[in-house]
Formats: C-alpha cells, sequence, structure tokens
C-alpha cells in the first residue's frame, strides 16, 4: 500500500473512533510516523490489529490489559496507565493510553518497542505521558 492510501486508511480507522476516544495530537502524528516510515508494506496487518485493539478497548476499558500483549503499567506514577500491544512483521507498536474519570480513553503516546528494551522504552516516556495527560485535562475543563 503506499503512503497517501495508507494514511487515508488509518484517518478513516482514527475517524470511526474519534466519538469514543480522545488522541492526544502528538500521538496522532507518532502513529501517523509510524505507519508511513515503519511499516513498509505491512499496514494492512497492523491496521487489522489496531482495529481489534480499538474494539477491545471500547468493550473492556480498565480490563484492557487482560488482552494477551496488553499491560498494565504499574511502574508509571498517579494511577493506571496502560500499554497496548499492536504487533506485526515489521513493528512492535505500543500505545499508552489512559482513562479519563468517565472512562473514555486518551491516546498518548506511540511508539515501536524494539526487541529486548521493554524497560528502557517505558521508562523514557513516564513524564511525557503524564504531561500529555494534563494537557488534554486541561483542554477539556476549558471546552
Amino acid at each position: 500500500m503506499n503512503k497517501k492510501k495508507a494514511l487515508e486508511q488509518l484517518m478513516k480507522f482514527i475517524e470511526e473512533y474519534e466519538d469514543d476516544f480522545i488522541f492526544h495530537d502528538i500521538f496522532l502524528e507518532e502513529l501517523i510516523r509510524m505507519v508511513t516510515s515503519e511499516l513498509a508494506g505491512n499496514e494492512k496487518p497492523f491496521f487489522k490489529q489496531l482495529v481489534k485493539q480499538f474494539k477491545f478497548i471500547n468493550s473492556q476499558r480498565k480490563n484492557v490489559h487482560m488482552a494477551n500483549g496488553n499491560e498494565l503499567l504499574k511502574e508509571f506514577p498517579n494511577g493506571d496507565w496502560y500499554s497496548i500491544h499492536v504487533e506485526t512483521k515489521t513493528v512492535n507498536g505500543r500505545l499508552i493510553i489512559r482513562f479519563l474519570d468517565n472512562l473514555q480513553p486518551v491516546f498518548l503516546v506511540c511508539f515501536n518497542e524494539k526487541s529486548g528494551k521493554r524497560i528502557s522504552e517505558y521508562e523514557q516516556y513516564k513524564d511525557i505521558v503524564v504531561k500529555r495527560f494534563e494537557e488534554v485535562k486541561e483542554e477539556l475543563s476549558n471546552e
């Protein structure tokens, strides 16, 4: 799939869930970068996994970590943070999310987890996810 088509497909999936989910702007940039630069011909399996995870998040909310590969990140500060796993042959994608009080998921960080780097990969995102989550809450309180 060419980059333009892949981007159009990704945005279609995002639009389907924009009423139920909140996507931080930088999360979307990270996801777009992953799709357009790291997937290289493996977009369809990635999108299939992504949609499966979106559906699971929508139905299970805070039990989303029960799915194989998803995790509750207990080492993160101030609440429940979740790592959602979206894997293909070329990408081991991780989406870090947290739920608002109304159980609406907020997508905060997207990255490709390199093999064997799990602890260091998550550690570098602690401050980023907290900051982005606070930005989303502030934006919502100003509406």
